[in-house]
């Protein structure tokens, strides 16, 4: 059964992927972020997935509370992760149009890791929910 979108149980498997992927952890050496997903619309739903040289070390259901030990607040609505999730929605136009927010974190940061950043979207796209 898929697992419900922006989930530790969804996240996990995107987590999974991306640690089975040899290419990804030698690309990401320095890929080290501690990211907060949360859907706007339901508050309640929301992940804190932490990166270290390219490996994801933790992928956990987070609260309010984990805004501030996380580097990055990613946001969006339901409808957003859901494009974003099914390859619809495209990470960088989604920021730029404010489909998703970066309410925490240096963009400049991201940019500089654009390809490692924008795979962990591309492995959502590949990752079944409800």
């Amino acid at each position: 059964m898929p697992a419900k979108l922006c989930t530790a149980e969804y996240f996990q498997q995107v987590a999974d992927a991306l640690n089975a992927d040899e290419d990804f952890r030698d690309d990401a050496e320095n890929f080290s972020f501690y990211f907060l997903f949360q859907v706007t619309d339901d508050p309640t739903v929301m992940c804190a997935m932490k990166f270290e040289n390219g490996v994801v070390t933790e992928c956990r259901n987070a609260s309010e509370a984990d805004a501030d030990v996380c580097g990055y607040v990613v946001t969006a609505t339901r409808e957003s992760w859901e494009k974003l999730a099914t390859g619809k929605l495209n990470a960088i136009s989604g920021i730029v149009t404010g489909r998703i927010k970066l309410k925490k974190g240096s963009k400049m940061e991201l940019v500089k890791n654009l390809d490692s950043a924008g795979q962990i979207f591309e492995e959502m796209a590949k990752i079944p929910f409800e």
